[in-house]
């Protein structure tokens, strides 16, 4: 779905090798990319101006818009509604803020590098959820896990084997901290 969004489409199988190269040209030649535009007329028409939780009083509203904007949600939502348009999800990572009178931290996640798993039967309650990247400096693969109890840091080098590369530790949160908003879900994908 990315590829499809950043304009590289992949040649239909049923090419030779020779048509395929022609093909290849013929897109590259063309400059138009509508899938990007398509998803980014969409998402830059979408814009939160409020937020509302079911049973909030007025009070709770203004704090729950004062944590969004907080975290620069104001400014960073044309990115989450895109890559949820284009990838059918993104994630938000959600933690503590740091100090006695920090507002939680929310952060964005790419789809694919985040997932979370359901337990059997539910749409709702996430047993655990990754992150999975390959650090920009090192070239390291990185794997975060989380569970709603526990927190595992691993780090792959060169291809060897996963090691710790933090300690792990208690999820203060009780939840799994990656929470997805889904485009247009369905009874068999969350």
């Amino acid at each position: 779905l990315e590829n499809y969004w950043q304009g590289r489409h992949d040649p239909p199988d049923t090419l030779d090798p020779e048509t395929a190269a022609r093909y290849a040209v013929l897109v590259g030649e063309s400059q138009i990319n509508y899938m990007r535009t398509v998803v980014e007329v969409i998402a830059e028409r979408i814009n939160v101006q409020g937020l509302w939780l079911p049973g909030d009083d007025e009070r709770a509203d203004s704090e729950t818009w004062e944590i969004w904007e907080s975290n620069g949600l104001g400014s960073w939502q044309s990115v989450a509604w895109a890559e949820m348009l284009a990838k059918r999800r993104v994630y938000f990572s959600v933690w503590y803020g740091e100090g006695a009178d920090a507002m939680p931290r929310i952060e964005l996640e790419d789809a694919l590098q985040t997932w979370v798993e359901y337990a059997p039967g539910s749409r709702t309650d996430r047993v655990f959820g990754v992150k999975s990247y390959v650090d920009d400096w090192t070239g390291a693969q990185i794997v975060d896990v989380a569970t709603p109890t526990e927190l595992h840091y691993y780090i792959r080098r060169d291809n060897t084997e996963w090691t710790p590369y933090r300690a792990s530790g208690v999820n203060r949160l009780g939840a799994v901290p990656f929470v997805p908003m889904v485009n247009r879900p369905t009874l068999r994908t969350a």
